[in-house]
């Protein structure tokens, strides 16, 4: 099935919205315009496979293709919302899992109460009208369509973003290991072990990816490849690379970010900085291509994959685009924060959040900025992009939707 979507810039009803934090229909505001200024030209929308689309909703896969693009998964300390048909699902900031209208943000269920909860490092997935998430140690089904529980699993560590393939979700969880559960009941197919757990959790919170066969999942054990069919490890790479990212995977090649020593996540800062990396290994074996290093400080955005170019951010606030081919600097963008967001690619814009409170709209091929939109506070989770908005939180667990074709959104701007 697929669905309509509407790029009109001329009604009412394209204004921009933000959630409340509390899981509630969110205020209006009238959006901001340059009306002097011409208008871009609008970002496509296009469906991905499998029925839903959303740049960052494992939807069937690993990573979700946009017309020629393949973007990445979240900043694993910060999740993201994911695009489904016509909702938008992810967290409020007391930690409740919702859902709402993607065009006008009004709620249509939220999985419990506002109580609160524990902190949440996953993003939710979503296929065949599922929504799969995982809550600190708990893996949950539920239905797509009202919310409620299917199932739920408790795992052995914190789990990561599921990525849902071929009827199964596949959760790394920080002990090192890596599940398998029916997404249908929740049952357990399989496991395997990736690191040898001594008691210290590791930091892995990040989201396999795909080929649409082999999965690989990045942690402080390095990147690995997993058969999920014959349920065996194929290759490791870099057992002594720290990587907090899901790897991007696109024709016949793996790209990853490590951070070549340990790196500590504290909340939403880092410390015992060590230099950053972004590599491109084969698929199929595991063998290094290349790697460049990252303005000598360490990176937890995953990267974005499109148009010959591998996309990044740093802590620095540095936007980096590197060829596919042979690693080398194609452009950079310099924001005003740390750049922990993973961007995300659609057309020919790169849409990427920073810790200066903005989300900025990036050309691909030059890097050039086509507009930036200022929320109430830092933007460190990857932005996605659906019925003509890209949809992305702040830190106080706000969500925007913002034009993705001009930058309009609801009239907050810090600058």
């Amino acid at each position: 099935m697929m669905y309509e979507t509407s790029m009109h810039r001329g009604d009412a009803a394209r204004r921009g919205w933000y959630g409340s934090a509390y899981g509630d229909r969110p205020a209006w505001s009238d959006p901001w315009l340059a009306r002097a200024t011409p208008k871009p030209p609008p970002v496509p929308a296009q469906p991905a496979k499998g029925g839903f689309w959303s740049v960052l909703g494992q939807i069937g896969k690993g990573l979700v293709e946009l017309g020629s693009a393949w973007v990445s998964m979240n900043n694993p300390s910060a999740p993201s919302p994911v695009v489904a048909g016509s909702r938008v699902v992810g967290w409020n900031n007391r930690n409740v899992l919702c859902c709402w209208d993607a065009l006008t943000g009004g709620l249509r269920w939220q999985a419990g109460d506002d109580t609160g909860g524990p902190q949440v490092l996953a993003t939710p997935s979503v296929a065949d009208g599922h929504v799969v998430v995982a809550d600190l140690a708990k893996l949950s089904g539920l239905d797509l369509e009202t919310g409620a529980s299917r199932w739920s699993r408790t795992l052995p560590g914190t789990g990561s973003t599921p990525l849902l393939q071929g009827g199964a979700a596949y959760v790394v969880d920080d002990t090192g290991g890596f599940g398998a559960y029916r997404i249908q009941d929740g049952q357990h197919l399989w496991s395997a072990q990736l690191a040898n757990f001594d008691g210290q959790r590791t930091s892995t919170a990040a989201a396999p990816s795909s080929d649409g066969s082999t999965v690989f999942v990045a942690g402080e054990f390095g990147l690995s490849a997993i058969d999920p069919i014959a349920r065996r490890l194929l290759w490791t790479q870099g057992d002594d690379d720290l990587s907090f990212t899901t790897p991007a995977v696109f024709g016949g090649c793996v790209y990853v970010v490590s951070n070549g020593g340990v790196v500590e996540l504290s909340g939403f800062r880092t410390s015992d900085y060590q230099t950053g990396f972004v590599s491109a290994v084969r698929a199929d074996n595991g063998r290094e291509l290349w790697s460049r290093e990252l303005s000598a400080e360490a990176t937890v955005s995953s990267v974005a994959v499109s148009s010959g170019l591998v996309v990044l951010g740093d802590d620095r606030g540095v936007v980096h685009a590197f060829d596919t081919t042979n690693g080398r600097p194609r452009w950079t963008y310099t924001t005003g924060g740390a750049v922990w967001s993973a961007p995300s690619v659609a057309g020919n814009t790169v849409f990427v959040g920073s810790k200066d409170g903005h989300l900025y709209a990036l050309d691909i091929g030059t890097g050039r900025l086509r507009w930036r939109y200022g929320a109430a506070d830092a933007i460190v989770a990857a932005p996605a992009i659906g019925h003509g908005f890209v949809f992305v939180y702040d830190v106080t667990g706000s969500l925007y939707a913002v034009d993705a074709a001009t930058g309009r959104g609801p009239a907050l701007s810090n600058g």
